[in-house]
């Protein structure tokens, strides 16, 4: 430590008093049983729970990959199904009968829609807060087309998935940054094939990205798995 300064103890207890702060780890819903059921906070089940977001009233959206459900747990913990028979396939309408095939990434937007990454199906799904499921983008067959939404194509390698304010989408998808518009166009912003070079979207390289996040300015950022780095995106 250095000397010559005198700190008063109080002063210094004051100044970190939040970091000393205890936080508390508990168990919201579900126990360490795989299965699935709907419920209670104690006796829910989930199964290869993939990704997770929450809403502004402070509900939770859980994708499932082998329960091919998209679940919903309330801010008291009460779970319910959203949406999933739990058979693969793909169907769209009325939630209680859609059909998914290993669902991962999700995302919500500013209306309240529920946008998941259909990754068995290589499509990006919408779960409207009426309860209506539709295919957002994608043709349903594997690839990298950008496009139209019923000609774009996505891999099984999708990951993650974004919202920005103005509606767009933003999904890790191999080695690649797609955006998707809110009418559903397909573009991509940034990556080719695996690799790691900085500089404009359509020259950097990635290496299986991951997670994402946004801020408030709009930046993206990028969990860069195997080049074990955080890559940002700014528009200009």
């Amino acid at each position: 430590m250095q000397t010559g300064t005198y700190i008063p103890q109080m002063e210094v207890m004051h100044a970190f008093e939040g970091s000393l702060q205890q936080e508390n780890v508990f168990t919201f819903a579900g126990s360490e049983t795989a299965g699935y059921r709907d419920g209670d906070p104690d006796s829910a089940r989930f199964n290869t729970t993939t990704s997770i977001v929450a809403d502004p009233q402070d509900n939770i959206y859980v994708s499932e990959g082998l329960n091919r459900r998209i679940r919903k747990v309330s801010a008291s913990g009460q779970v319910s199904t959203i949406a999933g028979t739990g058979e693969r396939g793909l169907r769209n309408g009325d939630a209680s009968a859609a059909q998914f095939d290993f669902p991962g990434g999700i995302a919500i937007d500013r209306l309240g829609n529920l946008y998941v990454l259909d990754r068995g199906n290589f499509c990006i799904r919408k779960i409207t807060p009426a309860g209506i499921v539709s295919t957002f983008a994608g043709s349903g067959v594997a690839g990298t087309n950008d496009g139209d939404p019923g000609d774009a194509q996505f891999s099984s390698e999708m990951h993650d998935i974004v919202a920005d304010q103005q509606g767009n989408l933003f999904v890790s998808d191999d080695h690649r940054i797609r955006k998707i518009s809110p009418a559903g166009s397909v573009t991509t912003i940034a990556g080719s094939t695996a690799g790691f070079v900085d500089g404009d979207g359509p020259l950097a390289k990635f290496y299986l990205p991951l997670g994402l996040g946004i801020d408030a300015q709009g930046n993206l950022y990028v969990s860069d798995f195997l080049n074990s780095r955080i890559r940002k995106i700014v528009f200009k």
